[in-house]
């Protein structure tokens, strides 16, 4: 059965409209025949909030948005979690097997970039991984044996609630320009309005 739309929905109507605006709009450089990386993202934060004001599956839309992330933001992986009844995190959506694996070895070991996004409802920065040292140092160790060099974390919250959170991983040190950051946060984002928040343990 497909979830009611999550509390602030009606914000996707907004977003959706703006989009469509920049849409209409003519993007410097742009040609004809070739859409633009800018009218990529347009797109697909139209498509994404197209999605939202009908009935949609979560996981899938999770899973598109893990995917999207890669082709428009030049990361080599992308992963979601998100917070169960308990509290915890659950890994939802992967763009790949290595990610999914590592993102599972992350909750196995509670250290992670995800993890501290979530915990803190704050972006973890870009960070360079190094084995065996820095913040999280088996998951770093872990990172690196799959391949991945440097990762960047984003909450997911509604309002005040931090709902899980937004993984990010390339098999490069060199750090996101922050227009793609702006682009991933407007993902993570659309992404928490498509979230029911999970219920608060009872005391």
């Amino acid at each position: 059965m497909n979830p009611p739309l999550a509390p602030g929905w009606e914000q996707a109507g907004r977003i959706e409209a703006t989009a469509r605006c920049l849409a209409a709009a003519k993007l410097p450089g742009a040609e004809v025949s070739e859409m633009s990386r800018e009218a990529d993202v347009v797109r697909s934060l139209v498509e994404m909030a197209d999605t939202l004001v009908d009935n949609y599956d979560v996981v899938d839309l999770l899973t598109g948005l893990a995917d999207r992330c890669v082709s428009l933001l030049g990361v080599s992986a992308a992963g979601v979690m998100l917070a169960s009844p308990a509290g915890g995190l659950g890994l939802v959506a992967s763009s790949s097997e290595a990610m999914r694996l590592l993102e599972l070895f992350e909750l196995q070991a509670q250290q992670g970039p995800c993890l501290d996004a979530f915990r803190t409802g704050e972006r973890v920065e870009h960070e360079n991984l190094a084995a065996g040292s820095g913040r999280w140092p088996s998951f770093s160790a872990a990172a690196l044996q799959t391949g991945f060099r440097s990762v960047l974390a984003l909450p997911l919250r509604l309002r005040e609630v931090t709902l899980g959170a937004l993984n990010l991983f390339s098999t490069t040190s060199t750090p996101m320009d922050e227009a793609d950051i702006i682009v991933a946060r407007a993902f993570a984002d659309l992404a928490a309005l498509s979230i029911r928040p999970p219920p608060r343990p009872s005391t």
